[in-house]
């Protein structure tokens, strides 16, 4: 098989909704026009208010969006509900195959679980396995926090694809972003906000693979940022609504909240939620918290979260790295890092070989000269940096922002100026890091969003009455985020261009292709210099033993007393040549291991 051939004729995939009798665009489309008009309406409604007749004769058309946004529990639900068909929506069309080392990562980590371990005992031809993002010693597992691949392997074990672990994520940060809204903005631009996240022109978004290898959607791909965006909604939502009226429920959700933003991206959530934290305990100390309520209804229930969390996590870095205080990040850096997470750090030494040419490649030829250049070159260091920026407006706000001219209103209420600092902290964090993906923000987003919805209902309300200038530009606006949502479907799972541009779902092909073969194999993968260093097809489940098809390194051993070839005698034995203009994908014969070839 040669993909670099531009007629090949391929079957498509198995898509993990096959059979589903949905059109995708009909689908979408009554999702959309559903969120269409639950925002529009409440928007109608207020600007129909002291209108006379006109409030009367629209009143029966708007009392359904009104009845949704007037009870918590059914904006929760609705807008549960529209994220989670919209994205479905995605899946109907073309269900994502995994193309960044992370997304292997978290499918590896999400597998592990799905077997019933914290990690997988290390295989003792490991160095074949070797893979960006991976550590062996002493154990078998990813570098990836958890929690999103908990979600993926409740998809995996529940509903038989991990696909739908990070659908059900992406719904349930969605439902929690409305949920906090309706104390930050009130109920009503709750449910604009929330339909505005829940159909999301560009969190969903997936048009093909920006670089030739990365997806950014956070509900159409194996990473992203849902869990810890979920996360960050409890927090903000819990902590407000205790200020409030200091209830258990409120505490508990906050101490959900912290448990998966410590166990999905644990640096930026603690910086972002700093400021909360600071607030409550500065309440607690004035006494406008009494003691006693502090203690039953917020650090009881973060107490029955917590202290079993961090017993888990102690488990987990035990089983991941070998010590109960040490991240399997760390642990990984440690053993193949070449570079630091931050600019200001001292950039780790790495090791004096690496056993195959792709990570080789990855860490002394991408990795190191980057922080190098970023770190020495102000030049390079401020381009870095409006590419980090950019990247993270456009994702959250390239339709919205217009509402963000009345932002500057926003900072005469202290929970705004709260949330002005907290964003100031993870757009300092931004400015510090390596490399940046919009995921990183997840932690803000939550309040990226209550600052979009706030800002437009403050721009509604300039002045004492509502503002025509506010009308115009607001309604346009809220429409245009909804029902771009329509022209952001994926392509179809035909391959894009030729299948070496599209080598993720070429990779896909190959292991659907040899699944339904009889017996079990063996890819023997061998990596020219020149091949793209970000197509890196060595990844695998979490049993190295049993799984169905595995791919393992070709590191120059004859085949003849190989001993990766000797170790899977039992499996059918093919060769994958890798380089940047052409692939070569063979069946070996029996007779070509004996010989030696």
């Amino acid at each position: 098989m040669n993909p670099t051939q531009p007629n090949l004729d391929l079957p498509v995939l198995q898509s993990a909704l096959a059979g589903w009798p949905l059109d995708p665009l009909l689908l979408l489309t009554l999702v959309t026009l559903v969120g269409a008009y639950l925002a529009i309406a409440v928007l109608v409604g207020r600007l129909a208010r002291r209108r006379g007749d006109l409030i009367v004769a629209l009143g029966p058309a708007l009392e359904p969006a009104r009845a949704v946004a007037l009870r918590t529990h059914r904006t929760v639900l609705v807008v549960f509900a529209l994220a989670f068909l919209s994205g479905l929506a995605n899946g109907l069309v073309r269900y994502p195959v995994p193309a960044v080392n992370d997304e292997f990562g978290y499918l590896l980590s999400a597998d592990t679980f799905a077997h019933g371990r914290l990690a997988n005992p290390s295989h003792p031809l490991w160095q074949h396995f070797e893979t960006i993002g991976v550590s062996h010693q002493p154990a078998y597992i990813a570098k990836y926090p958890p929690a999103t691949a908990a979600f993926l392997a409740i998809g995996q074990v529940v509903f038989g694809h991990p696909w739908w672990g990070q659908l059900l994520a992406y719904a349930l940060a969605a439902a929690a972003t409305a949920w906090m809204l309706r104390v930050w903005v009130g109920p009503r631009w709750a449910l604009v906000g929330g339909v505005m996240v829940a159909l999301h022109p560009n969190l969903q978004r997936f048009q093909f693979y920006d670089y030739g290898w990365t997806n950014y959607s956070w509900s159409h791909s194996y990473w992203g940022g849902a869990v810890a965006m979920l996360g960050a909604a409890l927090v903000f939502g819990g902590v407000r609504r205790f200020v409030i009226r200091p209830r258990f429920v409120d505490g508990l959700a906050t101490a959900i909240g912290a448990a998966l933003l410590m166990n999905s991206r644990p640096l930026e959530g603690l910086l972002i939620c700093l400021p909360f934290g600071v607030v409550l305990l500065a309440r607690l100390l004035r006494g406008r918290i009494e003691p006693a309520i502090f203690l039953r209804r917020l650090a009881a229930p973060g107490a029955l979260v917590l202290l079993p969390l961090l017993v888990f996590m102690s488990l987990n870095n035990t089983a991941t790295s070998g010590s109960p205080t040490r991240l399997v990040h760390q642990h990984y850096a440690d053993q193949y890092g070449a570079a630091a997470e931050f600019l200001f750090q001292t950039p780790r030494t790495p090791p004096e070989s690496y056993r195959n040419v792709e990570m080789a490649r990855f860490y002394l030829e991408w990795v190191r000269p980057a922080f190098d250049a970023r770190r020495s070159d102000p030049a390079e260091y401020f381009e870095s940096r409006i590419r980090a920026f950019g990247k993270l407006f456009w994702t959250f706000f390239s339709t919205s922002w217009p509402a963000l001219l009345a932002f500057p209103l926003l900072l005469r209420d202290r929970w705004f100026r709260l949330a002005g600092v907290s964003i100031a902290v993870s757009l300092a964090l931004l400015l510090t890091t390596f490399d940046f993906h919009p995921h990183y923000a997840a932690p803000a987003a939550p309040l990226f969003f209550a600052v979009m919805t706030a800002s437009a209902a403050q721009l509604l309300r300039l002045g004492r009455r509502e503002s025509l200038v506010g009308r115009c530009i607001l309604v346009p606006v809220v429409a245009i985020t909804i029902c771009i949502r329509l022209w952001a479907l994926p392509p179809a799972q035909e391959f894009e261009v030729t299948p070496k541009n599209d080598w993720p779902r070429m990779r896909q092909f190959v292991v659907e292709e040899l699944g339904r073969l009889p017996e079990k194999d063996l890819v023997l993968v061998s990596t020219r210099a020149d091949h793209l260093m970000f197509q890196n097809w060595v990844h695998n489940g979490a049993d190295l033993e049993n799984g169905e098809v595995l791919f393992a390194r070709d590191l120059g051993l004859p085949l003849r007393g190989n001993p990766i070839v000797d170790y899977y005698a039992d499996r059918k034995l093919w060769h994958l040549d890798l380089s940047a203009e052409t692939w070569t994908f063979r069946s070996v014969a029996p007779e070509e291991r004996l010989a030696g070839q």
